[in-house]
């Protein structure tokens, strides 16, 4: 199961069920870096696949490109 939901201005992107597992890719690099894994063990985790601000399919928010403004935007 696949699903995509918008969370501030994050792209969020659902696979599988089991144990959660957050997935959140390095700098001019997209959640879809873990797609290869995600597909691999669906049935056993669900991945939860984060696209930064522009990056994949996030819009820009205008905020720096960082960790720290990254962490801000998490729950």
């Amino acid at each position: 199961m696949t699903a995509a939901v918008a969370v501030s201005s994050l792209n969020i992107t659902r696979i599988g069920r089991g144990a959660p597992v957050v997935c959140l890719h390095a700098i001019a690099h997209a959640a879809d870096d873990f797609l290869p894994l995600a597909e691999r063990l669906g049935n056993e985790f669900e991945f939860i696949l984060v696209d930064w601000p522009g990056h994949g399919g996030s819009a820009s928010d205008g905020g720096p490109v960082n960790a720290a403004h990254y962490a801000s935007l998490l729950p």
